[in-house]
């Protein structure tokens, strides 16, 4: 059993970055913007507020607004996620200059687009797209939202995936775990694969900067059974308590260990301290 969340947490972690956002955007919308000093990261965190968040999103300049998320399944919902997702960017966009919207002349925004990238099986559609109208019967003449489902693993999709390195190397390195976890345990399986990365030259910068960080997300994902099997025993709040101590010493730092684990970031340093003790 995959735990879906920790594959969303990697693609972020790596696409987390003005240089690896830009190579990716550049690869699914056909475009040559050549300075990551263009790119805007303003992905939706999420907060006490209000629970939108998003996986990767950015503005280029002041032409496009892009945004991608990751999915291990088809969600039919997507194409209203991205409407929330839109309109929550476009409100921060035009904060600014909020009162000329009472004005006459039109205030400029940046062309926005929309994409999945889909974890999918190799037999299932290269690429597929979904409609907003669907929602509501299929009539979108006065208002749509296409979301293109693009599947990382069909072979259709090989040259668009090789036009960013940094997603060749994120399906490289989940694909190469999948082979290892074949004859070795999960932790070994992760560990293989990262170095058969860096020896590569797949991933270079990011897997050399934390790789540690990575093996503790990849290693506990395939282990989820055995976290469920604590959850019946123990309570699901203990779980994820142990989960947190274990990734700590590993050398997790706290922020990293709250962000995978959603404990609150007080509580996750409450735990470090006990291992002081």
């Amino acid at each position: 059993m995959e735990n879906k969340q920790i594959h969303d947490t990697l693609f972020r972690d790596i696409f987390n970055d003005e240089t690896r956002l830009l190579s990716l955007s550049n690869a699914l919308t056909g475009k040559d913007f050549k300075s990551p000093d263009d790119v805007h990261i303003n992905t939706l965190p999420g907060s006490y507020y209000s629970n939108l968040k998003n996986d990767v999103s950015c503005n280029i300049g002041d032409m496009f607004l892009v945004i991608v998320e990751h999915q291990k399944t088809v969600n039919e919902n997507m194409p209203f996620r991205m409407l929330r997702y839109i309109v929550n960017l476009f409100d921060g966009y035009i904060a600014p200059i909020k009162k000329k919207l009472y004005y006459m002349p039109r205030i400029a925004l940046p062309f926005p687009t929309f994409f999945t990238l889909l974890e999918g099986g190799k037999d299932e559609p290269a690429i597929e797209t979904l409609h907003l109208s669907d929602a509501y019967g299929g009539d979108g003449h006065t208002l749509e939202l296409n979301v293109p489902v693009i599947n990382i693993n069909s072979p259709a999709n090989k040259e668009l995936i090789e036009k960013c390195p940094y997603l060749y190397g994120y399906c490289f390195l989940i694909h190469l775990i999948d082979e290892y976890k074949k004859t070795m345990p999960p932790e070994q399986a992760v560990s293989h694969a990262i170095k058969e990365c860096i020896k590569n030259g797949i991933l270079v910068d990011y897997l050399t900067k934390k790789e540690k960080e990575v093996w503790t997300m990849l290693a506990y994902e395939w282990n989820e059974d055995e976290a469920r099997e604590a959850w019946r025993e123990e309570g699901y709040d203990k779980a994820i308590e142990n989960v947190a101590l274990s990734m700590l010493l590993n050398g997790a730092d706290v922020n990293f260990t709250a962000k995978c684990t959603k404990l609150p970031l007080s509580h996750v340093q409450e735990i470090k301290s006990s291992l002081k003790n």
